[in-house]
């Protein structure tokens, strides 16, 4: 019996590599076969045919099984590559800005003040790969309103490190002006994400970028050029544009709705034509 679970076992571990994981796997199978045969015998059974097929049958799709545990092993496999791989491009990064940081801090003299903004920016851009990543993880699975945080956390520090080179670097005396379109930002990335989740709410959030857009264009013509008046009516023109906006959408819904209903009717006229031609009075 023994001989013959053998054979079985090699002909049907050819199916996958000969890794080491496989040869424990196989005989972890041919102890379980060797068990299941041991239990039918002792419960009286002794045709070696039947006991046989019964040990494979409880193997279950042995082929299938096989594949599953050869695809699991090449994931673990390429996990722990990618985390030796992400750890390597990591410290390279790490030493690559530090390297950076303190070249230019040598070389151009008294920029000790302002050379700071390259760890900062490292830092930075380290942070919002990461949170890319997870993003994009997100967004593969359709995930979108939590990949949603993680866009906002980009937004943020791209505008905060923004916000430092204009005021550290070019000294820009309104540098933090730039926090005033980060919410501009905020939610028209947020109104194409319910656009993808497929939520009606996206046109609520398209609305409130159109609304935001223009209430903080106003304030920034006005901070920067004076602006205040009569430029208010901006203000006013994000309202009008979602107004019109929601009066296309319900004229579209109409439109679709009568359509529907149309096409209802004709198909209910077609099926009682059909009925008075193929009618007969009983007999």
């Amino acid at each position: 019996m023994i001989d013959r679970f053998k054979r079985y076992l090699e002909r049907e571990f050819r199916a996958i590599k000969p890794t080491k994981a496989a040869y424990e796997l196989r005989e972890e199978m041919l102890t379980q076969l060797l068990e299941k045969a041991q239990d039918l015998k002792i419960k009286g059974m002794t045709d070696d045919d039947l006991i046989y097929d019964m040990c494979i049958d409880s193997l279950g799709d042995v082929r299938q099984n096989l594949i599953d545990f050869e695809n699991r092993s090449k994931k673990v496999k390429t996990a722990k590559r990618n985390v030796v791989l992400g750890l390597i491009i990591s410290v390279a990064f790490v030493i690559t800005i530090v390297a950076a940081y303190l070249i230019t801090s040598f070389a151009i003299g008294n920029a000790w003040g302002k050379t700071w903004l390259i760890l900062v920016g490292g830092i930075f851009f380290g942070a919002a790969a990461v949170s890319t990543l997870f993003g994009a993880i997100l967004i593969k699975k359709k995930k979108y309103l939590i990949a949603q945080i993680f866009v906002d956390i980009d937004i943020v520090l791209l505008t905060v490190f923004v916000f430092l080179v204009l005021q550290i670097l070019f000294g820009f005396s309104k540098s933090w002006l730039a926090f005033l379109v980060m919410p501009v930002i905020l939610i028209g990335v947020l109104a194409v994400m319910l656009d993808l989740s497929g939520t009606k709410l996206k046109y609520l959030g398209y609305g409130a970028f159109v609304e935001i857009f223009c209430v903080m264009l106003y304030i920034i013509l006005g901070i920067t050029m004076g602006l205040w008046h009569p430029y208010w009516i901006l203000c006013l023109v994000g309202i009008i544009i979602d107004i019109i906006g929601v009066g296309v959408l319900v004229g579209i819904r109409n439109a679709k709705k009568k359509k529907a209903e149309e096409a209802e009717i004709q198909e209910h006229d077609i099926d009682e034509d059909e009925e008075y031609y193929t009618m007969w009075k009983d007999r």
